[in-house]
């Protein structure tokens, strides 16, 4: 007799048994991602839930966490529910270590090694992942980032060592991975480039390229910026009210 595959949501794809990422809301802890793996579902509260045992905690190995939540409903602005689950993380590769096309059977992420101010990024630090923003480099090892302010993130900023950083992705049921895009000068850049598999020996590869003219952006990379989510969206904004301010002056 064939197992029963218990899905989440029957408008999501994550089933119990398969690894994850999941955020938090929890101050001390906005705007971080946990790696997890999803071992049971039900409901909580009349909403639907997942249990959770986080692989970088040892203290946390079952605990249940609805699949919408709204970060603060004190903040008109936010009140809106986010989905706090997507799939693991994509292997990224440097491009002088990137696989050849017969090799790549799932999508993967080719970066250049390189980080500049205004890349968006993911921080490795006590066993999550804090999204933020680069807003200086200082040297070839080390940056300084900012996180978004409350209640999407906590609002610190920090130096940090670079080869603890990897490329902000985000993640919608609709499109799947999206690689953020955003000004830079004149130009938009993007700091990792998506590569999908679309058969045997065929891949199909957003290649914007680290820096392009706003003509150049394909109709399809416009379309999908819709759908990333309010935190890439605020940090963005954030960026930009910081760069006009400093135009002023």
């Amino acid at each position: 007799m064939a197992a029963t595959i218990m899905k989440v949501d029957p408008n999501l794809p994550f089933e119990v048994g398969q690894e994850a990422e999941a955020k938090s809301f929890l101050e001390g802890y906005r705007g971080a991602w946990f790696r997890c793996k999803i071992i049971d579902c039900g409901q909580r509260g009349g909403e639907p839930a997942v249990a959770l045992d986080y692989l970088d905690y040892d203290d946390y190995k079952k605990s249940w966490v609805q699949v919408y939540l709204s970060p603060d409903e004190e903040h008109n602005d936010y009140n809106k529910r986010h989905l706090m689950l997507r799939p693991s993380y994509p292997q990224i590769y440097h491009r002088s270590q990137m696989p050849g096309v017969r090799e790549i059977s799932e999508m993967v992420g080719i970066v250049d090694g390189s980080w500049e101010v205004g890349d968006l990024v993911d921080w490795f630090k006590d066993g999550c992942y804090w999204s933020g923003c680069i807003t200086e480099v200082i040297d070839d090892e080390n940056v300084q980032i900012q996180f978004p302010k409350p209640p999407m993130g906590e609002g610190d900023t920090h130096k940090v060592f670079c080869k603890d950083l990897r490329p902000t992705l985000d993640w919608n049921p609709e499109v799947g991975w999206i690689a953020p895009i955003f000004k830079a000068g004149k130009a938009l850049r993007r700091c990792v480039r998506l590569i999908h598999p679309m058969g045997p020996g065929e891949v199909r590869n957003d290649a914007v390229g680290s820096r392009v003219r706003p003509s150049q952006v394909s109709l399809t990379i416009k379309r999908n910026l819709k759908f990333l989510s309010p935190l890439l969206l605020l940090i963005d904004k954030e960026k930009s009210e910081k760069d006009n301010q400093e135009s002023k002056t």
